[in-house]
């Protein structure tokens, strides 16, 4: 359904690829920066990142096979295995209400699956749907590209997008967030397109906020999903501005959302319109129309790309155009090969998600003394204002590794942990950087590698390494709490590895045990298992009374002797700031067929 001309990338390209994050006295630092990062300089606040997934390309990653399927899920958007995007768009479809009074949800079946699994397996509270065109018998042309809503249709266009929401809210249980007017509304003398559209003008645009669709939207009961205009193709107010500029048609607008194409006519900077106005900005689209680029270079570009449109235009979020595409073209982050099964993620995917996975909504870009501090080096810094969970991301566009000394104004932590996008690595996690003066806590020594992009993520107030309590549990000493159907079984050591000294339950009802340690950052739990692997869940708290599940993994394990087997389970998501309890549950079917031999702890001093 897209583009214009084709994007370029003016990056140079580089043949020495330098993976070690930890540099030794051998290698030679090129060049050396310093930066300061100010905590309490707030800038904007980030509501998150993400990409759209429309029409026919929502089909696609549908009828993928379910293996295959789930691991493109993974790659978009876990916060472990992907780029953990937190916003997904999708296609108010204009045949979901093909005559007047009719509305047919089962229109976007595939969509709706995909916002589906979002919501519902990892999520994702930012739920929008833009409108390409309007249903055809509201359009002057009846046609589904170009054309203008009728002026007398205004009241059944914003009836349309009322049903929408409630329709699908009821059919699919989807939350929306919110829910744009129009894509790329520009008149046909601004741009030409082969995809379905809708001309706007901005007085139109401001008289249907100002008069129809929060009207609407009350008169169903939808109080809390944000209108978002008007997507126009390039990066310019110049069509929102009436709207903007009209205090009742303000006050019916939540977001302004905008494109990003041509940027060498409409270059990334900053619109003061909007935030005079006290509105989002929103960056809504974006991409690169030529053929597949899987490489580095083209990943370094959509990193600095994200780097600019926070720094400099200080967009609250940034959404590439597609998530997976079913084409060899760079227009999605993940190509798939319907007919072989197959995919293949971008490195962009991954330089992205060096911002998207753990940047989360709701944290704050915070300033820094540079965002450009060496030649070919760019840098932003983001924190969590409830947490003091912190990350910054460092852009290396050059051959050779630059060292940055970085400066902590109004904040410390211990150590801070890298996460290196390079051509070798994706999303990697490299040994923790700790504070050149373990007194202070709050200068550092980043190696950048060549042709990098990374995350550092660290908490403000850390005054220490990871600590780990080890538990044999050769008696309940270590332990806060235990159910009474747990006991302690020191029989048959043979059969389990020579351990001495296990928990296992008396009965088939659910039992646990209970660990208090302050700031639990990770944990492993050793597990022996004669036929049932199932019913082992871990539940994580700050108080020791409000419970949260947490979804966790295992080795495939070993046997220990002919009928045991021993796995070894830990967590799949990270564990949040502030967790003081782990309960470990041993539920379902035999009693004595499961059975606990160790617990690890990592905490933070």
């Amino acid at each position: 359904m897209k583009k214009y001309l084709r994007l370029k990338a003016l990056i140079m390209g580089a043949a020495f690829l330098f993976v070690s994050l930890i540099m030794t006295p051998s290698h030679i630092i090129y060049a050396q920066s310093n930066v300061t990062i100010y905590w309490d300089d707030v800038r904007q606040e980030i509501d998150g990142f993400g990409f759209s997934q429309t029409g026919n390309q929502a089909t696609n990653l549908y009828n993928l096979e379910d293996s295959t399927r789930q691991e493109v899920l993974d790659i978009l958007f876990s916060r472990t295995d992907g780029m953990g995007a937190s916003i997904l768009r999708t296609e108010v479809l204009w045949d979901f209400c093909p005559e007047p009074g009719v509305y047919d949800p089962t229109v976007g079946f595939e969509q709706a699956w995909v916002m589906q699994q979002a919501q519902n397996q990892y999520n994702v509270d930012k739920l929008i749907s833009t409108v390409w065109t309007p249903p055809l018998w509201m359009k002057t042309e009846n046609s589904i590209n170009g054309g203008k809503l009728k002026y007398e249709c205004y009241d059944d266009y914003a009836e349309y997008l009322a049903n929408y929401i409630t329709q699908y809210e009821e059919n699919y249980g989807l939350d929306f967030y919110g829910i744009s007017i129009s894509n790329e509304p520009e008149p046909i003398t601004d741009i030409i397109v082969s995809w379905q559209c809708c001309t706007w003008s901005g007085e139109e645009t401001k008289t249907f906020i100002r008069d129809y669709i929060k009207q609407a939207f009350s008169s169903h009961g939808i109080n809390d999903v944000k209108v978002i205009a008007n997507e126009s193709a390039f990066w310019r107010d110049r069509d929102i501005k009436p709207t903007l500029e009209d205090p009742a048609a303000c006050a019916n607008l939540d977001i302004v959302g905008m494109h990003s194409y041509q940027q060498w006519l409409y270059p990334v900077k900053y619109l003061s319109s909007p935030k005079q106005h006290n509105k989002k900005l929103w960056m809504t689209e974006v991409s690169d129309t030529g053929e597949l680029k899987t490489d580095i270079d083209d990943g370094l570009y959509w990193a600095k790309n994200v780097h600019d449109f926070m720094t400099k235009a200080e967009a609250n979020a940034y959404l590439y155009w597609l998530g997976a595409v079913g084409s060899r073209v760079s227009e999605g982050l993940v190509y798939i090969d319907i007919e072989n099964n197959t995919y293949e993620a971008r490195k962009a995917l991954y330089t992205l998600g060096n911002y998207s996975r753990f940047i989360r909504p709701e944290y704050v870009r915070i300033n820094t003394s540079s965002s450009n501090p060496a030649s070919g080096v760019y840098l932003s810094a983001y924190k969590d204002p409830q947490t003091g969970d912190f990350a910054i991301v460092a852009i290396n566009d050059n051959n050779s590794t630059v060292d940055v000394q970085l400066s902590a104004d109004g904040f410390s932590a211990a150590y801070i942990t890298p996460y290196v996008t390079n051509a070798n690595n994706n999303l990697e996690l490299s040994p923790n950087i700790y504070a050149n003066d373990i007194n202070s806590n709050n200068t550092y020594t980043l190696h950048l590698s060549p042709n990098s992009v990374t995350t550092f993520t660290g908490a403000n107030g850390s005054t220490g390494q990871i600590q780990t309590l080890t538990d044999g549990l050769d008696d309940w000493s270590k332990t806060h709490a235990h159910s009474e159907g747990m006991i302690l079984d020191s029989t048959n050591p043979n059969k389990f590895d020579g351990d001495t000294s296990r928990v296992k339950r008396m009965n088939e009802e659910n039992q646990n045990i209970i660990y208090h340690v302050n700031n639990i950052n990770n944990f492993e739990a050793t597990m022996y298992h004669y036929k049932a692997y199932d019913d082992i869940n871990f539940y994580i708290s700050s108080d020791g009374e409000n419970w949260q599940k947490i979804q966790h993994e295992s080795t495939d394990g070993v046997w220990t002797d002919i009928v045991w087997r021993k796995k070894t389970y830990m967590p799949l998501e990270n564990i949040p700031t502030g967790t003081n309890y782990l309960k470990i549950e041993i539920a379902g079917a035999g009693a004595w067929e499961k059975q606990l031999g160790e617990v690890k702890i990592f905490y933070k001093e």
